[in-house]
């Protein structure tokens, strides 16, 4: 069996992975409390721990900070919404389900 990516890039997949939740994690917080017009890159950094020029390394800017986040609910959405609608059940169980999901 080949390997398609050595160990060290692995770890740097991991690692970018790992950022990405922390950030998404930290943004998230932030705009429950203090809606897109407060974030900020430098609370973003402050809330994730990391420092302001690490988060550029990920997100140049908050307006790709949101759009990962969009795409990252709407993701999980659709996949949670995939589930449920696998089932073999009456569509408003299925809806109820998908609510409390």
């Amino acid at each position: 069996m080949v390997i398609n990516m050595s160990f060290y890039e692995q770890q740097k997949k991991m690692k970018e992975q790992m950022a990405h939740d922390v950030i998404y994690d930290a943004a998230m917080k932030i705009i429950s409390e203090s809606g897109y017009e407060g974030l900020t890159m430098q609370k973003v950094a402050q809330c994730a721990g990391i420092a302001t020029g690490t988060l550029y390394n990920y997100f140049e800017n908050k307006k790709r900070i949101f759009l990962y986040i969009h795409k990252r609910v709407h993701d999980t959405l659709l996949k949670k919404l995939l589930e449920v609608s696998q089932q073999d059940k009456d569509p408003v169980v299925l809806l109820e389900e998908f609510l409390r999901k």
